[in-house]
Order: structure tokens, then C-alpha cells, then sequence
């Protein structure tokens, strides 16, 4: 498009002649130079055609450099072609911007009236800002002064607890990473880092979100618990169903440790007695308690949890900065600050909250997300939620005959099981076990025919299963599950378990004793039992998923 180029190009060249012996002018004719061909300036399909290609597989900078160019042209030149072509890159462009905005996440809108009732007061005035920010996000004055307040608690050793309470969305997340990338600038002492929460879900959430070489564990695997069982655990302190093994001292608590504890507001009495227990026997720990005041409160307990009310340390952030479903956040707000729902329908471009009383809809609603393609790659797409174990029995059968077509084999490709106990050799890398107690599987492939696996001298039938874990934190795991319906054959193993247990539990050496005990759990780990897996569509604890629904 540049008429010095084509000009150049048509341009003669010019024959050598000897140099004249005196220098005279030449005639008039012979200094012009030849004039170039006129250049057609029709704008033809064919034209039009060409250019559009050319432009379509430019880039957005490309056509931004080619219009300014064409402009500049224009300026100085009447050229058809060039302001048509002006006028199909300014095209161009406009339908990218139009496509670009129609496919963009939406922006997070918050509803005035459900902000003030998040907000619940003014933003507060600034603390003094001793310590410097890192962070991708401009933080909000709550989040500074919190951040300044968690910076302050880790550089000063007269305390050990700190609690950062807030609802979804306000950021205590983005502050916790503020606080690890900004310890270094700010002559922070490099910590060991360890994540926790008090349920298994929770902690897999936690694992999935964040940097894989942060070790992850539930606390009652940080602080050595182990359930409760009379016949098998029957010495050392009794905290919260679980018994704490004493003859073991804790390997992870450090006093470089920042422990960094989840979903706080599920920590009962009980587990945080242990853990304060254990935090007093190591000097210069930190941890960092992070859970929202209004959300589940610990099982059996009507209170909340003490790790969000009897820290020596604490921040509340109050602005929501997060919120791409405002119907969602409405209702939240409704079931916060009403205690009940609203039974209002909010719905808007599929997100939000609908509410039915007829018992056929609603299930056939669920029937369909379970059995949409979007769910095949997406097993967190749905789960729904009742109160009653009879219910989940119920609705479990309903569901599953419904996608799988009355199955008659226990376990069946597609199935969604839930971990109901830990079972298998742990993985040193991951911290997880072949099946985890709270984590969610998709079976991917069950043995066609059963086989017997012989556990204490008794052979037990049982069939192979291979899962993989629906948030993917490691490889596909494949065991054997006991068949239902054994009764004889599980109370012959449950005798000689017994047995077992009564020849390490006379023991009084310590050493002998765990050496017997890990005897049995070796034994009882060779066959998944079928209360530690189940089928199942309950929602649990600390879980996120994109639809659920609450019967």
C-alpha cells in the first residue's frame, strides 16, 4: 500500500551514457523521469475478498499498526481502495471488541443492600502501614490493616495465635498469599509452611488450590490422633473422639513452623484444646486461623469455635471483593442474617438460587445434571444435599438406578463414591492414602469377575476397583472391596482381629505394642471394607461444587 514502493517498482532504469565533455543543461524532456502507469483504484469483489482474508488473520497490534499507516495515507492521497479497506479493518475491529465483551467473565456485581449488610460498617481508617505489600491486588483498607496485623503477629514473640475471620469473598485468601510473598522484602525469618483444616474435604480442597510442595494434613493427623476405638486404643488421653498417641512426639510442629489452619468455624472444643495443647510445648510457633464466624459450626456443639473467639490475635474483613453470582450472594445474605431461607427464586443467565415444592421436578432437575455431558468431565458439577442419613439412602438408590439403569453389581464405571474411612498405604509425596476418608472418587474400571482375598486365615470375596479422585490430587488407585451381604465371613475376621488386638494391647513396651498394632492395620488394609466406601450424592463439609441441591 505504499505508492513510493510501486512507483520504485515501475520505475525505468536509466541507460549509462558517457559523460558529456562540458557540461551543458540537459533539454527538459530528458530530465523528467518516465511517468509510472496509473494504478487502478476500483474496488472490486475480487479485491474485497482478498483484503478481508488478509486482515481476518492479522493480529489485534497488526491491524492497530495497518490502520495508521492507511490513515497517514489518506491525508496526502485520494485512494479508494485504501479508505475501503480503512473501513474493513475499523469493522474488523469493532466485531472483535463485540465478541470479546459477549465471551468475557462477567464482572462481579454486588447488590447495594446485600454489600451493606456485608460491609456492616464504614471502611476503617488505616493502620499504621509499617510493613510492605506484595500482591497482584489492590487491597482494600480491611485487608491492609489485616495484613499489617498478621505481619505484626509473626514478627513479635510474645504470641502464637492469630484469627482471620470473614465471610466468602472478602479476601482471606489473597491475604494469606499477600503475607507469604511479602515476608521476604520485610526481613521476615524464612517459616516452614504447613496447611491444615479439620476435615478431610476441606483439606483436599485446600491441597488442590494451592502450591503441591506445601505439605497438607487434617489436624488430627498433625497432632498424631487416631479414632477412637476402646478395644484397640485404650491408653493415653481421650480428645474429641480421637485418642492422641503420647509415646510419639510431634515431628511437625516447629518453632519455625506457620501453621495455617482452614475452615476454622469446624474446630470443635475439644480439637482445640489439643492443638493449643501442643502449640504451648513448642516455642515460636505461629498459627494462623482462618473461618468465618457464621459458617458451620464444629459437630455437636452449638458455639463457636474457639479458634475464632479465644486467639490472642485477630482481623475481621468485612468488604466482599468476590462475588460473580450476586442472586447467590443475596441469598447467602438472607440465610446469614435470617437464619432460614428466603424461598424467593433468584435466577439470572443459569446462576443463582430456585426454589420448588414439587418432589418430581426437583428430581428430575438432579437426574439431568448428573447424567449431562458436562458432568462426565466435571464430577464437581453437582451434589445434592439432605439431613437425613434415611434421605441420602433414598435418593442415592433413586439417582443411580436412574443414570445407571437398576444396576445389580455393587460397584459400576461412573459411579461416584465417597471415602467414609481412610484406607491403604499412604503416599509420602501427596500425604494420601489409596482412599481417604471425606474425598469423592469416580470409578473408571471394576474386575468382571470377584476373587477371594484372605484376611487373618479368612477368605474374603471381593471385587477390584479403580478410582480416581474427582479433584485429581493423584494417580488412579486400585484396591479390593469386600462384596455386601458376607455376615459370617465379616464376623469371623472381626474375631480374629479381636484376638489380635488383645495379644498387642498386654503388651507394656510402647515399641511393642505399635509394632503389633501397624501388624493389624497391615492386615485389615489388604480389603477395602464397604462401610469405607459408598456410593453416594451427599454434599460434605468444606466442599465446593458449581450446582447443589438441598432437599
Amino acid at each position: 500500500f505504499t505508492a513510493a514502493k510501486e512507483k520504485a517498482k515501475q520505475q525505468p532504469k536509466a541507460e549509462t551514457k558517457p559523460a558529456p565533455a562540458k557540461a551543458e543543461p540537459a533539454p527538459v524532456a530528458e530530465q523528467q523521469a518516465a511517468p509510472a502507469p496509473v494504478r487502478s483504484q476500483e474496488v472490486t469483489p475480487e479485491f474485497e475478498q482478498t483484503k478481508l482474508a488478509a486482515i481476518r488473520a492479522m493480529t489485534d497490534a497488526d491491524l492497530k499498526r495497518h490502520l495508521k499507516t492507511l490513515t497517514n495515507d489518506l491525508m496526502n492521497e485520494d485512494s479508494p481502495r485504501k479508505a475501503r479497506v480503512v473501513e474493513m479493518i475499523t469493522a474488523e475491529q469493532e466485531a472483535r471488541a463485540s465478541l470479546a465483551q459477549e465471551t468475557a467473565e462477567p464482572e462481579d456485581v454486588i447488590d447495594p443492600e446485600v454489600q451493606a449488610v456485608l460491609e456492616g460498617q464504614a471502611e476503617p481508617a488505616l493502620v499504621d502501614q509499617k510493613y510492605q505489600i506484595v500482591s497482584k491486588f489492590n487491597l482494600n483498607n480491611g485487608q491492609k490493616n489485616a495484613f499489617q496485623g498478621i505481619m505484626n503477629f509473626l514478627g513479635e514473640t510474645a504470641t502464637n495465635t492469630y484469627a482471620l475471620i470473614g465471610s466468602a469473598g472478602t479476601g482471606k485468601t489473597t491475604i494469606v498469599d499477600t503475607v507469604l510473598a511479602s515476608m521476604g522484602v520485610n526481613g521476615m525469618p524464612n517459616r516452614s509452611i504447613i496447611l491444615s483444616a479439620p476435615t478431610h474435604r476441606a483439606n483436599a480442597v485446600t491441597r488442590s488450590k494451592n502450591d503441591p510442595s506445601i505439605p497438607v494434613m487434617t489436624l488430627h493427623s498433625l497432632l498424631g490422633l487416631t479414632p477412637e476405638d476402646e478395644s484397640l486404643f485404650d491408653d493415653g488421653p481421650k480428645k474429641s473422639g480421637f485418642t492422641m498417641d503420647l509415646d510419639q512426639e510431634n515431628k511437625y510442629l516447629t518453632s519455625d513452623t506457620l501453621l495455617i489452619v482452614d475452615e476454622s468455624s469446624m474446630i470443635d472444643d475439644a480439637l482445640y484444646a489439643a492443638l493449643m495443647d501442643a502449640v504451648a510445648k513448642v516455642p515460636g510457633i505461629k498459627v494462623l486461623f482462618l473461618g468465618d464466624a457464621a459458617q458451620l459450626k464444629p459437630v455437636n456443639q452449638t458455639t463457636v469455635s474457639k479458634a475464632l473467639t479465644a486467639t490472642q490475635n485477630k482481623s475481621e474483613l468485612t468488604k466482599v471483593e468476590r462475588a460473580k453470582n450476586a442472586s447467590l450472594l443475596v441469598e447467602s445474605v438472607h440465610v446469614r442474617t435470617k437464619g432460614q431461607f428466603s424461598a424467593t427464586t433468584r435466577m439470572e443467565d443459569d446462576k443463582g438460587v430456585a426454589f420448588t415444592n414439587d418432589k418430581t421436578t426437583f428430581l428430575n432437575g438432579i437426574i439431568q445434571l448428573f447424567q449431562s455431558a458436562e458432568f462426565k468431565t466435571n464430577p464437581m458439577l453437582v451434589r445434592m444435599v439432605t439431613y437425613q442419613n434415611r434421605l441420602v439412602s433414598e435418593y442415592n438408590k433413586i439417582i443411580r438406578n436412574a443414570i445407571h439403569g437398576n444396576p445389580k453389581d455393587p460397584f459400576v464405571v461412573g459411579d461416584l463414591l465417597m471415602g467414609y474411612q481412610t484406607f491403604g498405604d499412604k503416599n509420602e509425596l501427596t500425604n494420601l492414602s489409596q482412599l481417604n476418608n471425606g474425598l469423592d472418587y469416580m470409578v473408571t474400571a471394576v474386575s468382571s469377575k470377584p476373587h477371594s482375598v484372605t484376611v487373618f486365615g479368612v477368605p474374603v470375596q471381593t471385587v477390584s476397583v479403580t478410582v480416581q479422585d474427582t479433584l485429581k490430587l493423584q494417580d488412579p488407585q486400585t484396591f479390593s472391596v469386600a462384596l455386601p451381604g458376607q455376615t459370617s465371613v465379616m464376623q469371623a475376621v472381626g474375631d480374629r482381629v479381636n484376638k489380635e488386638i488383645f495379644k498387642a494391647r498386654v503388651h507394656s513396651d510402647p515399641e511393642t505394642r505399635r509394632k503389633l498394632q501397624e501388624q493389624i492395620k497391615a492386615e485389615l488394609s489388604r480389603v477395602a471394607w464397604p462401610e469405607d466406601v459408598m456410593v453416594t450424592i451427599q454434599k460434605k463439609d468444606g466442599s465446593t461444587f458449581q450446582k447443589a441441591a438441598i432437599k
